[in-house]
């Protein structure tokens, strides 16, 4: 869903609407609940997929100056907290992992030359018309990432498009061109759900402060034994270690000639100084990968307490954003004693050792008890909130509140309000009085219980719009989606780590 978006930016507006909704409707009307501070190299793993501190941080930071910019700078990490837009991205990110790791399954995979096709396609490192390895360059110091980093997520991007693309092969390829792949019937049906019921609502709000939760030892350690599993550590590798440097790699003009001539164009051309820099970073990765191969006879010999030059003991954590998945696979599915062969680590090659593993434990009670204290007050609160609802729902009294949603309204004035809550609020409120199985309901966003009654609706003529068009072939999607989702969640084991 996301990559469809970035494509078709036109409508970003109106769908990003809809993804607000769709992460209300996924359970996310308990903001502010986590701790989101970072503490691994990795946040989540997903199957055989690790999302590294890089990629949320990256993703997080995109996701904040969207929120930024359609507030008009109205925007500060207060707010991000109260949507909980932490949570959203690493879902978001989950998903894309989740897809990625299908379409590994499916035997599917993106070249180094479709990586680079995109790259030279983009404008912003253009110089005069075309691709500039400067202004590439020059971006990726800029922004502190490395070529390996920006190269990769690129990748994954066009791994997960494959997939898209072949679930929805109908979508228009022309960003400027409406997506209409409902059909009537399900447009008509959105536009009842969305726009063409006018509700008359009774609601009363329970504050949190009409509880109080208390805090005891014994309640936080009870509350550690039963969810202990939810506390291990990280398994982790102790290795012996030896890095081959491709930058070390020595070097002639006649060995960059030999080496242009084979690899590049026909033998007797003279390689150009603006090719020269590629050819020497090509060359040194070839005599590093043969160095490296060198390596693997003296890690066979060696033991935990053998000394080799250039090698060096670490310890390598399973959610460490570090190393690529190829290298903690080896890790996980070779024994103790083990030398594994060189594998490319960026730019470079590094042969491994197996000394120890070291299987997950969990973590001692002192270590995590402010992030159980948080836990337990966040669901002690939910609870007591839900019993005082449950207690008034059938005598309670509110004010009347008109309650109409319109997507093309919302779409021209970015704007929506229920009794005067704020945005977020008030579209978890209208989830939860479309979902509503009983009348009345209640409904438990955020720190408050709300209390509502629909005391009369008002059905509304059907109007087409293009608006409509969009959001019924995104909600068809987004079905889609769900269904993928839900399989791909039972066939891959997801850990988050924050």
């Amino acid at each position: 869903m996301i990559e469809w978006m970035q494509k078709h930016r036109k409508w970003l507006v109106v769908t990003i609407w809809i993804s607000a909704i769709a992460f209300i409707g996924a359970g996310g009307v308990m903001w502010g609940t986590a701790d989101y501070s970072l503490g691994a190299d990795s946040v989540a793993k997903v199957g055989k997929i690790s999302i590294s501190k890089s990629e949320f941080s990256t993703t997080y930071q995109q996701a904040f100056q969207m929120e930024l910019q359609k507030r008009g700078g109205n925007f500060d990490e207060v707010q991000a907290q109260s949507i909980n837009l932490q949570g959203q991205v690493l879902e978001n990110l989950i998903s894309n992992a989740l897809i990625r790791n299908y379409a590994l399954e499916l035997g599917l995979r993106i070249s180094d030359e479709e990586v680079m096709n995109v790259i030279k396609s983009i404008e912003f490192f253009h110089k005069d018309g075309e691709f500039s390895l400067e202004s590439y360059d020059n971006y990726l110091s800029q922004e502190r990432v490395s070529k390996r980093e920006f190269e990769e997520q690129v990748r994954n991007d066009l791994l997960s498009q494959k997939i898209f693309v072949l679930l929805f092969p109908n979508l228009p390829q022309n960003q400027f061109e409406v997506p209409n792949i409902a059909t009537p019937l399900e447009k008509q049906a959105l536009f009842f759900a969305l726009e063409g019921v006018a509700d008359n609502v009774e609601l009363e709000v329970i504050p949190a402060s009409s509880v109080s939760v208390s805090v005891d030892e014994a309640s936080l350690k009870k509350y550690y034994e039963q969810n202990a599993q939810n506390y291990q550590t990280t398994p982790s590798y102790e290795v012996l270690a030896i890095t081959t440097k491709s930058a070390k790699q020595p070097y002639t003009d006649k060995d960059l000639q030999d080496f242009y001539a084979k690899n590049y164009i026909a033998n007797g051309e003279n390689m150009s100084d603006e090719i020269k820099p590629q050819v020497i970073s090509a060359y040194q990765k070839q005599q590093a990968k043969s160095e490296a191969l060198k390596s693997t006879a003296h890690l066979k010999k060696a033991n935990k307490d053998s000394v080799i030059d250039n090698a060096q003991k670490l310890v390598i954590s399973e959610d460490s954003g570090e190393y690529s998945e190829e290298i903690l696979n080896a890790l996980k599915s070779n024994g103790v004693g083990t030398t594994i062969k060189p594998i490319e680590l960026g730019d470079d090659f590094i042969t491994l050792k197996i000394l120890a593993k070291n299987p997950p434990k969990t973590k001692p009670y002192d270590e995590v008890r402010s992030q159980i204290s948080k836990e337990y007050k966040a669901k002690e609160l939910n609870q007591k909130l839900t019993n005082l609802a449950q207690g008034r729902l059938s005598t309670f009294k509110g004010r009347n509140v008109p309650v109409r949603f319109s997507i093309t309204e919302l779409n021209q004035n970015q704007n929506f309000s229920i009794a005067g809550f704020d945005f977020y609020t008030s579209m978890a409120l209208l989830q939860a009085i479309y979902q509503a199985k009983q009348n009345p309901s209640y409904a438990i966003i955020g720190e408050n219980a709300f209390l509502f009654r629909i005391a009369s609706q008002k059905v509304l003529p059907f109007s087409d719009s293009q608006a409509i068009d969009i959001i019924a072939s995104d909600r068809k999607i987004d079905s889609v989606l769900n269904l993928v989702s839900d399989f791909l969640r039972s066939k891959y084991t997801i850990k988050r780590y924050i």
